[in-house]
């Protein structure tokens, strides 16, 4: 797979965006952090591309953001009642993502570099809340799942961290990879990152429309 081909295909989650950006007026607001991070994802690939494109080093820029993901996310799964009768977990979970991301990144040279342990961490906490998640949809939602906006996005969230998990710790504990099996695993993450995109973007068309109160 041809660079530029890559590159093309990391900028799936442009209609999404631009889906998110048309309708944000009309949507329900407890998907805000959602289309927050969409939007901040878009900004990455952006740089992403300006500082690959110049020769530098995109690590620091995916390291804020991985960050920024991570702290949006947890702001979704609380506008999404998964911790209703446990209000203080997920500000628990957002002050540890915060300490271990200061942890793993102490230091230039830290921030400057990819280590798999906060995306992997992350990825499964927010796959397991995903799948938390998506286990009261399925208890509680009337309604067809495949139109629940939550459910897709928890979908998309689940095929693409999933994927993230097994790439990062595979790239970590095998430093010797011959060109073809890497050209291989890159395929696969880009593939399921352009799949995860679209059903964020089948979600955003799906976000419920905010409720309007009228005064009498």
């Amino acid at each position: 797979m041809s660079y530029e081909l890559m590159v093309f295909l990391s900028y799936s989650i442009l209609p999404a965006v631009v889906a998110g950006f048309l309708r944000f007026k009309k949507v329900d607001k407890t998907y805000l952090p959602m289309l927050i991070c969409l939007a901040t994802g878009l900004i990455n690939e952006v740089i992403s591309t300006v500082v690959v494109w110049q020769g530098e080093s995109n690590a620091v820029n995916n390291n804020v953001f991985y960050l920024i993901e991570s702290q949006l996310l947890l702001w979704q799964f609380k506008c999404w009642n998964l911790y209703s009768d446990n209000k203080i977990m997920l500000t628990m979970l957002q002050a540890a993502f915060l300490v271990f991301w200061c942890w793993q990144n102490r230091g230039l040279q830290k921030v400057q570099s990819f280590e798999p342990w906060f995306r992997s961490v992350t990825g499964v906490a927010i796959v397991i809340m995903c799948i938390l998640t998506s286990n009261k949809l399925v208890i509680s939602y009337d309604g067809r799942l495949w139109q629940s906006s939550c459910f897709l996005f928890c979908w998309g969230m689940i095929l693409y961290f999933s994927t993230v998990i097994v790439i990062e710790v595979f790239l970590y504990l095998n430093t010797t990879l011959n060109s073809r099996l890497l050209d291989a695993i890159f395929k696969a993450g880009i593939t399921v990152n352009v799949l995860a995109n679209l059903l964020y973007f089948i979600a955003v068309l799906w976000i419920p429309p905010k409720a309007r109160f009228i005064l009498q």
